[in-house]
């Protein structure tokens, strides 16, 4: 029996592929939260600041018929998965997962050896981590479960390294001189993320390679506009550095831009 506990897009459990059937938006709720939580106790009043902004007086209450209806529906599909979930009489709840039952583990392991590799500058190595990891995706992480104190943050910082695994994946094609393709991706990808800096030079250096250092300039003062508007700031140094050496045409000055905003600790 093989058990996939899902998070990246919307909370989901599958067994040997087919779905089990969750019953309700807090009952998703629940289980993303202990998800995002794995292999821990969660106490109740952290669970309930996770399904409510503002509780109701049943809270307490609630929280316990959305823990039994999960359990049901864990009994339901596979009286395995019931042993999964366990309770502290009315303190809270535990997921327990392997870590390769877990989609956001899988996600996140994949995303680090891809840094890794890029670091390295083993480009090929990276962008094959890189791809499988994002492929996990389904969405937005938590998109159908109310996005309430406790995982707000969480959901957000998923999000976030999912945006900075894709712009290692282009930073690794980059290195392999997949220009052209680049570029057709990146223009729509900062159109949908318009305050992503590190993309708009990873444009900027796409388009100079590719012979279009006009355009790579206009890509520039667009960021300029963008965050003055938006932020009230100037684009970042790296992003000065780089429009300095389009402006000089200086092919080694760009070049030397390629592992920008890199780190193994990112």
């Amino acid at each position: 029996m093989e058990i996939r506990f899902l998070v990246l897009g919307e909370v989901a459990v599958t067994v040997d592929s087919a779905p089990v059937e969750l019953e309700s938006v807090m009952v998703r709720g629940l289980l993303g939260t202990l998800l995002l939580h794995p292999n821990q106790f969660v106490p109740a009043h952290q669970l309930t600041l996770a399904l409510w902004d503002v509780p109701p007086a049943s809270a307490a209450s609630n929280l316990r018929t959305y823990a039994s209806r999960l359990r049901r529906a864990f009994e339901r599909s596979d009286r395995r998965l019931t042993e999964r979930l366990t309770a502290r009489r009315g303190s809270g709840y535990r997921l327990n997962l392997t870590a390769a039952g877990l989609d956001e583990r899988a996600f996140r392991e994949l995303a680090r050896a891809g840094r890794q590799h890029l670091y390295r500058a083993n480009f090929a190595l990276a962008v094959d981590s890189l791809v499988r990891g994002l492929a996990l995706w389904r969405g937005q992480a938590g998109d159908d479960v109310p996005p309430h104190g406790l995982i707000r943050e969480q959901l957000r910082a998923l999000n976030e390294g999912r945006l900075v695994a894709t712009e290692d994946l282009v930073e690794a094609r980059l290195a392999l001189g997949d220009t052209a393709h680049l570029v057709t991706d990146l223009r729509p990808y900062i159109a949908r993320y318009p305050l992503r800096e590190r993309a708009y030079g990873q444009l900027m250096r796409a388009l100079y390679r590719t012979g279009n250092p006009a355009e790579a300039l206009a890509v520039y003062n667009r960021l300029r506009r963008v965050l003055g508007t938006e932020l009230g700031t100037d684009p970042g140094r790296e992003l000065q550095l780089i429009h300095r050496a389009v402006l000089r045409q200086d092919d080694a000055a760009v070049a030397a831009t390629r592992l920008g905003h890199l780190s193994l600790a990112a």
